[in-house]
């Protein structure tokens, strides 16, 4: 027997995430499967690579590209989102990604590899740490903002090392979009 009690505080404790200014945060614990760092050439972990990001940081950014990757695909196939939110959002954080990356520009010469590197270090700390921005007012979880950040970056549409289409081996004519 269920107990109406037990329903409505059940109901009470859902109600928040279901409103126009949040959505439900059900990946906050979730890890992929499997973590083989040395193996995995995904992009957004190479792009982690041209500026020697440890391997904790690594195994971060794999944890919040599948947990943001599992929840955007949950939202989207439950209709939780708005038509082109998904999209405007990503606008967003490549907004984000873009003015950083802008003053980081007037922070000097990049002539060395060192130098480039730890721009890209800057970059990436910059927008993981400054610029998680939240998906609706209320969702504040981080982990969908540096979670797609990293799909970002597998997409091509962002890097952190300011060569990373060169080093990648795709031309800037091409569309990486």
């Amino acid at each position: 027997m269920i107990n109406l009690g037990d329903v409505q505080d059940l109901a009470d404790r859902l109600r928040p995430e279901y409103t126009a200014n949040n959505l439900p945060a059900e990946f906050t614990d979730a890890l992929p499967d499997i973590l083989e760092i040395d193996q995995d050439m995904r992009v957004f972990i190479r792009q982690l690579r041209f500026f020697n990001a440890p391997k904790s940081m690594v195994e971060q950014a794999i944890v919040n590209y599948f947990r943001a990757f599992e929840q955007r695909t949950k939202w989207a196939s439950d209709g939780l989102l708005d038509p082109g939110e998904l999209s405007r959002y990503d606008q967003q954080l490549y907004e984000q990604w873009a003015e950083h990356q802008s003053f980081l520009e007037l922070m000097g010469d990049m002539r060395t590899e060192q130098d480039k590197q730890q721009r890209s270090g800057k970059l990436y700390q910059k927008c993981l740490q400054n610029s998680v921005v939240p998906i609706r007012r209320d969702f504040l979880q981080s982990y969908v903002a540096k979670g797609s950040y990293q799909i970002l970056s597998d997409q091509l549409r962002i890097g952190w090392h300011p060569d990373y289409l060169d080093k990648l081996g795709v031309s800037s004519n091409e569309d990486v979009a």
